[in-house]
């Protein structure tokens, strides 16, 4: 009796031991075809991106641009389950990111555009001065740079006074592009709008700390310490510019780096200075 039970026992652990084994061979297989089936269809001809649309810089290398996106949309993820050129799947933020480190561009946004193409829209960068090296009679090449101060693109040879120059503070140029004066460019941008409103300005140029000249137009110059107050220089110099001690178009240099005395220059002269200036 007992061994009737025991070979009972076993033909049932058998049974058991097949339904596991076919269960776990079957859930194996499907498995497989799914991923299988989820390779292919992520690898098919219709789910890869086709057309990419570039934008239109006219600050930098187009060409350059679609080599660096093409090899960034070049291979696969993981165990190659997945193009990179998925159009699911792109890598957008490593595309955007790469895009923006384009010294031109100011921001750009990347979308997917149906089912095969990508659409890359970027906004460069208007040039409003022109960076020419630690001075600007010596520069061997000049920059363009924008309205904040970056400057961001080798600028080709420009004839006659396009642009207002920049020079100093880098004695020469880095294709990643830097700041101009950093943070004390919005003080210089103010005080050439200033300046700009009695004689036009051609170029500022960094002497050092927080001095810079301002070259007017005819040859005037001003020296500033942008770490002193705006307001107060710009007082200063309005008053100076409206009761001048000699006219303007005679005056060599003036200077508004001290407080409320300005001292100036005329052309033929030695220099001066006008004091408790408010």
């Amino acid at each position: 009796m007992r061994d009737i039970l025991n070979v009972s026992h076993t033909k049932r652990k058998r049974e058991k031991n097949r339904r596991v084994f076919l269960l776990v061979g079957w859930t194996g297989l499907i498995l497989i075809l799914c991923v299988t089936g989820l390779v292919f269809f992520m690898r098919s001809e219709f789910m890869l991106i086709r057309n990419i649309s570039y934008p239109s810089l006219d600050y930098a290398d187009s060409e350059e641009l679609k080599i660096g996106v093409d090899k960034i949309l070049d291979g696969y993820y993981g165990w190659f389950l997945s193009p990179r050129r998925n159009t699911l799947l792109y890598p957008k933020n490593e595309i955007s990111d790469f895009v923006q480190s384009i010294p031109s561009v100011i921001d750009v946004v990347v979308k997917r555009v149906g089912l095969s193409g990508i659409s890359i829209v970027a906004r460069e960068r208007t040039p409003a001065y022109l960076w020419c090296g630690e001075t600007s009679e010596s520069a061997s090449v000049c920059a363009f740079a924008d309205d904040n101060g970056f400057v961001f693109r080798k600028a080709p040879v420009i004839t006659g006074q396009l642009y207002i120059k920049l020079s100093g503070h880098e004695d020469d140029w880095r294709e990643s592009g830097f700041w101009y004066a950093g943070n004390d460019f919005r003080t210089l941008r103010n005080l050439k709008d200033f300046f700009g409103l009695h004689i036009p300005v051609v170029e500022i140029a960094y002497t050092g700390n927080s001095d810079y000249t301002f070259i007017l137009k005819g040859g005037l110059e001003i020296y500033v310490d942008v770490s002193k107050p705006e307001d107060k220089t710009v007082s200063r110099v309005e008053t100076f510019f409206a009761t001048p001690p000699v006219a303007l178009e005679n005056l060599e240099y003036i200077d508004a780096r001290f407080g409320n005395r300005i001292f100036y220059k005329s052309k033929t002269g030695t220099q001066k200075s006008v004091d408790k200036i408010e």
